[in-house]
C-alpha cells in the first residue's frame, strides 16, 4: 500500500459526484424505467393514484412516516452524472445496498467497475481499472447534511424542506423541495440549488431523487428491483482492501 497524490479521473470525478447521490439514497418502492432526466420532469401539474389526487397538505408526513418503516433496502440502480462545467454526462448502472443507520456499499458495474462503502462517517472510493482507493469523511463531501440526516433516520422532511410544488412524472410523483434555512453558511450557501424527491403514489416511498448544485451539475438516481427490510449481511459494508492499490487518504 502506498499514499498517492494522484488526480481522479474524469470519470472518477463524474462518479465522485456520487456524493450527492449517497446524500440522497432514499429508499425505492416498485420497479421504474431508467433514471434519465424524464423521471424528474413533470407531465401534469397535480397528481393522481389511479384513485384520487395527492395534495400538497400533510404528504411529507406521510413519506416521513413510510420511510421510517424501512430499516434495510437492497435494489439496481441507475444514475445520471453531469458536470456542467466540463459538459460531461455519464450514466452509470449497478446495486446498492442500504442499512440504518448509515452504512451503504454501491457498486457500479458500468461504465466502469467502482466501489463505494460508506459506515462508521467514512467513505471509500475504490475504482477498480485504476487500482486506487480514495478515503474520505463522508459530511465533507456532501453538498448538504439535510438529506443525509433524512436517510440516517434522524432528519425530519417537515421541519428541514418546504415543499413548493409537486407533479406527476413518468415514474411517480415529483416533490419539489426547498430548505428551510437560508442563513449564513447555510447549505445553500454551499451550493446546494434544487432537490427533486420522486415517489410512488401508492406506499409514498421514495424511488429516487435528483439534486442541482449552484454550478448546474446535477445527480439523478432511481431504483428498481427494491427489496425492503431485507437481511443484508454486515460484510457487505466492509471496506475495500488497501493491499496492492494506490491509496488517496483525505481525512482530517
Amino acid at each position: 500500500m502506498k499514499a498517492s497524490s494522484r488526480p481522479c479521473s474524469a470519470s472518477a470525478a463524474l462518479s465522485y459526484s456520487l456524493a450527492l447521490g449517497l446524500s440522497l439514497a432514499l429508499l425505492g418502492g416498485g420497479e421504474t424505467q431508467a433514471a434519465d432526466l424524464a423521471s424528474f420532469t413533470c407531465s401534469a401539474k397535480g397528481t393522481s393514484t389511479g384513485k384520487e389526487a395527492i395534495s400538497k397538505e400533510g404528504i411529507l408526513g406521510k413519506v416521513q412516516k413510510a420511510y421510517a418503516g424501512v430499516s434495510s433496502l437492497t435494489s439496481t440502480f441507475r444514475q445520471e452524472s453531469t458536470l456542467a462545467a466540463l459538459g460531461t454526462a455519464e450514466t452509470s448502472k449497478g446495486e446498492m445496498w442500504f442499512a440504518k443507520p448509515g452504512k451503504m456499499t454501491w457498486h457500479y458495474t458500468s461504465p466502469e467497475e467502482q466501489l463505494f462503502v460508506v459506515r462508521d462517517k467514512t467513505v471509500w472510493l475504490y475504482q477498480v481499472s485504476e487500482k486506487q482507493v480514495i478515503i474520505d469523511n463522508f459530511v465533507d463531501i456532501l453538498l448538504t447534511d439535510l438529506p443525509v440526516a433524512f436517510l440516517m433516520g434522524i432528519g425530519d422532511l417537515e421541519r428541514d424542506f418546504v415543499l413548493d410544488s409537486l407533479c406527476s412524472s413518468p415514474d411517480g410523483v415529483v416533490l419539489d423541495l426547498r430548505q428551510r434555512k437560508q442563513e449564513k453558511g447555510s447549505d445553500s450557501e454551499r451550493g446546494l440549488k434544487g432537490f427533486k424527491l420522486l415517489i410512488d403514489p401508492q406506499s409514498y416511498l421514495p424511488r429516487g431523487a435528483s439534486v442541482m448544485d449552484v454550478g448546474g451539475n446535477v445527480t439523478s438516481i432511481v431504483f428498481d428491483k427494491v427489496k425492503a427490510n431485507a437481511a443484508v449481511p454486515d460484510d457487505r459494508f466492509a471496506a475495500p482492501s488497501l493491499k496492492g492499490v494506490d491509496v488517496q487518504d483525505r481525512r482530517r
